[in-house]
């Protein structure tokens, strides 16, 4: 799990699911990276605006460095991120898909180029600080899942990992249209992800509601079946 973003760190309160899952048998690692703010304002001064990329280049180095602990069984990774995280485990399973077997994925923002040059957007202004003026096209091309949709490895297709997105349909930060789009450009490119991508759609905002713990069950339910399945 990663998150690397406004200077947030990633451990919040206690958590049924992911209790869950670690007494079902997965190991559990939070990603401290930079962007986030676990080493303070520095460590998360570090990984902004035209460095966000570093983020992206600290959640690969936590994987290696499971990997190379014997902390996991290398074939079988998940990424998983909400809000600006998912933006971050993303773009790194794009990248390198033989990371990955799943990416699952919580209110996601995925098209800072669509949604930071949106004037109607509530993220527009205040999260240029976090991302970058869009002063041009290529402004968040180092670390944009919708930017990464145009230079995925050759053979990404024979790699992909299984996603799995749950996304708000009154969502006003990470408004659903914006998801869709990037779904529609991913299935553009991507034969296989009509039957490797799963879109959840909840009645509630970027908050969690009533409707998150049901619909949390069956992200985590498929996340360990996923997981499990050595096929």
């Amino acid at each position: 799990m990663a998150y690397g973003c406004y200077g947030i760190a990633l451990e919040g309160a206690y958590d049924r699911l992911i209790s869950y899952v670690i007494q079902s048998g997965i190991t559990v690692a939070f990603c401290h990276i930079r962007g986030g703010g676990e080493y303070g304002e520095e460590w998360h001064r570090q990984a902004i605006k035209n460095n966000k990329f570093i983020s992206i280049n600290d959640f690969f180095d936590c994987t290696k460095g499971l990997i190379a602990n014997n902390l996991c069984d290398a074939k079988r990774i998940g990424a998983a991120g909400s809000s600006a995280g998912a933006l971050v485990v993303l773009s790194a399973a794009l990248r390198r898909p033989d990371y990955f077997k799943i990416v699952q994925l919580s209110h996601p923002f995925l098209t800072p180029e669509l949604i930071l040059t949106d004037p109607d957007n509530p993220l527009t202004i205040s999260d240029w600080d976090e991302f970058g003026y869009p002063s041009s096209s290529s402004c968040y091309d180092s670390f944009s899942p919708l930017a990464q949709l145009r230079r995925l490895p050759a053979d990404f297709s024979n790699q992909a990992p299984d996603i799995w997105i749950t996304a708000g349909k009154n969502d006003i930060k990470a408004p659903l249209l914006y998801t869709e789009q990037w779904l529609n450009s991913y299935s553009a490119i991507v034969p296989s992800a009509h039957n490797s991508v799963f879109l959840q759609l909840l009645d509630e905002g970027h908050h969690n509601s009533d409707d998150s713990l049901t619909g949390g069950c069956l992200s985590t339910i498929w996340l360990l079946d996923s997981l499990f399945d050595t096929d």
